[in-house]
């Protein structure tokens, strides 16, 4: 009996030893399950830390991206209007060269036209000069045909008739 009740102790005492180290275990477990829902915790707040910070990259980037290309865009346009602008000054570069071409050109066919006409009118009147010397060419020339004609008729006459022709030009008044 004394060894039946010292087993039964030392059973009890095993036994209480065995539910406190059960206990103690789930203690243990319920502390581990603690820790690991604190884990999991904040496994996920860093998940979702690390979630929202490549949101705000994306979008960081996204809005970078749009602005890398909107600079662009914009680089574009100031680059085709100054393209525009150099072509366009290119233009008026050209149709000035263009003009001032013609303007040289108008103003040499403007002094040869001058020269022309003051040729033709310097032409027209030595023609006319000419002309008129050749007028009194040919009245002196028949004057002098009618001088010569009518001295052939006085010859003529005075061999005929010296006295009638004497006396006709002692008439006449002479100069």
């Amino acid at each position: 009996a004394a060894e039946t009740t010292a087993a039964i102790d030392a059973l009890v005492a095993e036994k209480a030893a065995l539910v406190a180290e059960l206990s103690n275990a789930q203690a243990k477990v319920a502390q581990s399950q603690g820790e690991a829902e604190e884990k999991r915790k904040e496994l996920a707040a860093v998940d979702d830390r690390h979630a929202q910070r490549e949101l705000e990259l994306r979008e960081s980037m996204q809005k970078a991206a749009v602005k890398e290309q909107e600079a662009l865009v914009a680089q574009l346009n100031q680059l085709k209007q100054e393209m525009e602008t150099l072509r366009a000054e290119h233009h008026v570069e050209l149709e000035s060269k263009f003009v001032a071409a013609v303007q040289s050109e108008k103003a040499k066919l403007v002094a040869n036209l001058q020269a022309a006409q003051s040729q033709t009118y310097s032409l027209g009147a030595k023609v006319e000069q000419l002309e008129d010397e050749l007028a009194k060419e040919r009245k002196r020339v028949a004057a002098a045909e009618a001088a010569y004609e009518e001295s052939l008729q006085w010859n003529d006459a005075e061999a005929l008739n010296p006295d009638v022709v004497a006396k006709a030009s002692n008439e006449i008044d002479w100069p």
